[in-house]
């Protein structure tokens, strides 16, 4: 048996991605971006664009010729997974850690104080070779820990100790000498000189537990780095899994799940119309969860009360807010009705909750207050909607709850849970740094946060409209279906669904063999319900204007939508002369899908329409 099969045996909960005949064919930033590329591709040791990797390397000075050591890091909101070498920062090793003696000179130090603001602006006197990257928010950690080789993390499991009312004894117990203990501390200076400190006193140490933060591990061998933390983060997740509560997880089941058929047309129900009042200020997309995992939470005794307690983790509320909107809805009624009343009265709630944790918590430089609805809403058999600018950044929202829940599994399975302080939570989601970042985000385009369905989108007209619309250009969502008596071959069909949701783009092609009319109806609920789950929810509450292959208006789709431009209503003739896009007034608590027809019977419109940017 080889050693690194024997290696990957050893962790049970935890993969072992690194391969030998792979690494040794690279050297310095390039076995730095492979190392953070095998962390990141395991979402048990750290959550999307969360965590960072660093290798302290010798490099040629461009100016001297000389041969001088720089920390290259991953930069600020990069993504471990997806990481390339443009995505590292790198510093001269020696001229950031003299800014000790800058931080030391300050009278007043400590965290949040001027100086530790003061200091992240001085980085870019440090920069190696231009490089362009920003420098990440715990470069003091890697540039202060005294090994060549340090990989932060921020694992669901090490989080569940970090974040448990006990997590100092906990560590001990779990780690004993091998990792040490710090508790929560907004990163900065103050804390790395803290850990730099720590590891003196405990030269055995091989990593550091940061209270309801993450984890670090440090190595003079980077195979080694790797390795441990593996070791740690596979430790306390074993932990975890000995202490399970199986049925009793969450204090059980208060709710009984739904069938399939039941939740989906609740869903199908509940979302448009949810869409329309969460988007009072700013349009959303959504992405819903309903699996076992997701029900079990939600479905639970103790749900309400933990998602109520807030999250403890940073990354976590970054993204999902410091708490989500739960539903106070008994599922087994079924009643759509209550639920919408019940979503009501907790959206006013929620709002004015979260108003009063800006005015309570802010400081005199605070951002401005940003929107005030949840960006997570869970549903007591439905499951959860998580809300984003787009379809991306919304499976993001959903995929850091996921990791929330996991952390309150955890915590209350060896212990009991213990959000973050709202006071520090509001320092970090109103952080002058994370502010930056949010800065630092490309401009939303044109059609950001709005779902298009293409109809007819297997060939022709159609398929241009679905290429065009893809959301790489203009930034919106698309969804598309194909009218079968049309239709290309199936594999250009097929090929045209895959290929957006292959690439990854914001586009999420569903090419669907549509018959005409009746059908048509039955398949567009569906292409509305992949929708619901794949980019989620525009409100389609209007009956629409469809045209059929011979240019006859019919209506259809008791939910339909409306046909409309994006900044004024105007109306466009097809080449049968009937009007695809008609004027008329929006309610502004509904949200629409916009509608592309590739149907030959308003091709002239449709190319119209698209050649001047208003479909």
């Amino acid at each position: 048996m080889s050693t690194q099969t024997s290696k990957r045996e050893r962790f049970g909960y935890v993969k072992y991605l690194w391969r030998d005949e792979v690494a040794n064919k690279l050297t310095g930033v390039d076995r730095l971006v492979y190392r953070s590329n095998k962390l990141g591709e395991d979402l048990t040791l750290t959550n999307t664009g969360g965590g960072n990797t660093s290798s302290k390397l010798m490099e040629t000075d461009p100016l001297t010729g000389e041969l001088v050591e720089v920390l290259w890091l991953k930069g600020s909101g990069g993504d471990l997974r997806t990481a390339k070498r443009d995505g590292f920062a790198s510093l001269y090793l020696d001229k950031v850690r003299k800014m000790q003696s800058l931080y030391l000179s300050s009278p007043e130090r400590g965290p949040k104080t001027p100086i530790e603001e003061a200091m992240y602006p001085m980085y870019s006197h440090c920069v190696f070779n231009l490089n362009p990257r920003a420098c990440s928010i715990d470069t003091p950690l890697h540039t202060l820990v005294p090994y060549k080789y340090v990989d932060h993390l921020h694992p669901n499991a090490v989080i569940a100790i970090a974040a448990s009312v006990n997590q100092e004894k906990l560590c001990k117990e779990i780690y004993g000498d091998e990792v040490i203990y710090i508790p929560w501390q907004r990163p900065g200076f103050d804390i790395g000189l803290k850990i730099e400190e720590l590891i003196k006193e405990n030269p055995e140490a091989r990593g550091i537990l940061l209270g309801h933060h993450g984890m670090s591990s440090w190595n003079d061998d980077d195979k080694t780095c790797y390795e441990t933390a593996l070791e740690i983060i596979d430790r306390a997740a074993r932990y975890i899994e000995a202490h399970d509560r199986g049925e009793k997880t969450f204090g059980g089941q208060k709710h009984e799940g739904l069938p399939e058929t039941d939740r989906q047309r609740l869903q199908a129900e509940i979302i448009p119309w949810l869409r329309g009042q969460i988007s009072v200020y700013t349009r959303f997309v959504g992405t819903v969860q309903d699996d076992q995992k997701m029900l079990g939470f939600v479905n639970s005794i103790d749900g309400a009360r933990l998602s109520g307690l807030g999250t403890s983790c940073p990354d976590h509320f970054l993204r999902t807010k410091i708490k989500p909107l739960f539903a106070d809805w008994d599922p087994k009624s079924g009643d759509i009705e209550a639920l919408k009343t019940s979503l009501a009265d907790g959206l006013v709630r929620y709002r004015k909750d979260y108003e009063s944790y800006y005015k309570k918590c802010k400081r005199p430089d605070s951002p401005p207050m940003r929107d005030p609805n949840p960006t997570v809403v869970l549903i007591p058999g439905l499951g959860m909607i998580a809300w984003g600018k787009n379809k991306s950044e919304s499976r993001v929202t959903a995929e850091f709850y996921n990791c929330a829940i996991e952390v309150m599994r955890g915590a209350e399975a060896i212990d009991r849970y213990e959000a973050m302080d709202q006071q520090e939570a509001f320092d970090i989601e109103y952080w002058s740094l994370e502010e930056a970042k949010l800065r630092r985000q490309p401009p939303e385009k044109e059609l950001d946060r709005q779902i298009i369905v293409v109809i007819g989108a297997g060939a022709g007209i159609g398929k241009n409209a679905l290429h065009f619309s893809g959301g790489k250009r203009l930034g919106n969502q698309v969804v598309s279906a194909h009218i079968q008596h049309f239709g290309p071959k199936p594999g250009v069909g097929a090929h045209v669904g895959n290929d957006y949701l292959r690439t990854g783009s914001h586009a999420a092609g569903q090419i669907q063999d549509v018959k005409p009319r009746p059908i048509v109806e039955v398949r567009f609920s569906q292409n509305y319900r992949i929708l619901a789950v794949a980019d989620h929810g525009a409100g389609v509450r209007k009956i629409c204007n469809v045209f059929n292959r011979n240019g006859k208006r019919t209506e259809h789709a008791r939910k339909g939508c409306r046909i409309f431009t994006t900044r004024r209503y105007e109306q466009h003739s097809c080449s049968h002369g009937s009007n695809v896009l008609s004027d008329f007034k929006v309610d502004p608590n509904e949200i629409y899908i916009k509608i592309i027809f590739g149907y030959h019977s308003v091709t002239n419109g449709l190319c119209s329409a698209i050649t001047h940017g208003r479909v």
